[in-house]
C-alpha cells in the first residue's frame, strides 16, 4: 500500500473513530466530534477529492458495521457532503493569462457551503413539523414534563413561553452551529497542509472575501419570514437569516483584516480583535456582520488600499 493510500485509509478510520465516540459515551465525545471532519479534510487539501471521497466511505463503511444504516445517514449528511462541496470547491481553479492559476473565491466555497445547509436544514425543519407539529408543540410538551416532574404546574406555563420564543431561533442557531464546525475544520486542515508543505492551493487572502449575491436578498427573505411567519414559516426565516449572515460576518473581519493591513501594525490587534469576539459574542459579532452589510455599500476596504 502506498503512502498516500495509507493516509487515506487511516484518515477514513480517524474519522469514523471520532464519529463512534459520542454514540458509544467515550470522554470528551463532545468534543472529539466537533472534529470529525478534519481527517477528511487534511486528506481532500492534501492529496485531492477523489482522496477524500476514499476517506469518507472507509469512514461510513466503518460506520455502518459498528452502528447502523441510520448513523450513516447521519454522518454523510452532516459531515460527508459539506467535505466534499468544500474540498471539490477549494481545488477548482483556471488559468489566467500570466500562467498562473486563478482559485475559487472562498466566498463562493462559503456560499456553497451556506447553501447546502439551508437546504438540508429547512427539508430537516419541515419534516419534523409534518411528524410532529413543530418545535413549539415539542418544547411545549417538554414543557409540561418538566413541570410534572417538579410538581409545579406553573412552571410548565413559564417554560413553554421562553421555549416557544427560543424554538424561533433554534434551527437556525443550529445550522449556524454546522457551517462553523465545517468551516473551523477547514481552516485548521489548510492550516496543517500549509505548514507541511502539502497544500493543493494557497490560503484565500480574508481581505479579499466577497460575499456571495444572493446572500443579501436570502437575509431580506428570512427576517420577513421570521417577522410575519408563523411556525414553522418563522422557523424557516430564522434559519434563512442566521445563515445568509454568516458570509457577511466574514466580510467584516475582512474589512478589520483590511484596517489593520494599511496600518501595519503587526498581528497585535488582530489578537485582541478576535479574543474580544470569542469573549462578548454578542453583540460584536452581529456588528461585524453588519460592518460586512455596509462593506457591500460602501467598498471600506478599496479607501484602505
Amino acid at each position: 500500500m502506498g503512502r498516500a493510500a495509507a493516509f487515506t485509509a487511516l484518515a477514513g478510520l480517524a474519522s469514523a473513530t471520532l464519529f463512534l465516540s459520542l454514540v458509544f459515551g467515550a470522554t470528551g465525545a463532545p468534543a472529539l466530534f466537533y472534529f470529525v471532519q478534519l481527517p477528511l479534510l487534511i486528506t481532500g487539501f492534501g492529496l485531492g477529492f477523489q482522496a477524500a471521497a476514499a476517506a469518507a466511505a472507509g469512514a461510513g463503511l466503518l460506520i455502518t458495521l459498528l452502528g447502523d444504516v441510520v448513523l450513516l445517514g447521519v454522518f454523510v449528511a452532516v459531515e460527508v457532503v459539506p467535505v466534499l462541496l468544500l474540498v471539490h470547491a477549494a481545488l477548482l481553479w483556471r488559468a489566467r493569462e500570466d500562467g498562473g492559476r486563478e482559485w475559487f473565491p472562498a466566498g463562493a466555497m462559503l456560499g456553497r457551503l451556506v447553501l447546502y445547509v439551508l437546504i438540508a436544514g429547512g427539508a430537516a425543519l419541515l419534516w419534523l413539523d409534518a411528524r410532529s407539529g413543530g418545535l413549539g408543540l415539542l418544547f411545549g410538551e417538554l414543557a409540561d414534563e418538566l413541570a410534572n416532574h417538579a410538581g409545579d404546574p406553573a412552571l410548565g406555563a413559564r417554560l413553554a413561553s421562553a421555549l416557544a420564543g427560543a424554538s424561533v431561533w433554534l434551527p437556525g442557531v443550529a445550522a449556524l452551529s454546522l457551517a462553523a464546525m465545517a468551516l473551523l475544520n477547514a481552516l485548521v486542515a489548510q492550516l496543517v497542509m500549509v505548514r507541511a508543505g502539502r497544500a493543493l492551493r494557497p490560503s484565500p487572502d480574508i481581505v479579499a472575501f466577497e460575499v456571495p449575491s444572493w446572500c443579501l436578498p436570502g437575509a431580506v427573505v428570512g427576517a420577513l419570514a421570521l417577522l410575519l411567519g408563523g411556525e414553522p414559516l418563522a422557523h424557516l426565516g430564522g434559519l434563512a437569516l442566521l445563515l445568509c449572515g454568516l458570509p457577511f460576518l466574514f466580510q467584516g473581519l475582512a474589512v478589520i483584516h483590511a484596517l489593520v493591513r494599511r496600518r501595519a501594525s503587526g498581528r497585535a490587534p488582530l489578537v485582541m480583535v478576535y479574543l474580544l469576539l470569542v469573549l462578548f459574542s454578542w453583540p460584536l459579532l452581529p456588528g461585524v456582520a453588519l460592518l460586512g452589510l455596509v462593506e457591500s455599500w460602501a467598498g471600506l476596504r478599496r479607501r484602505f488600499a
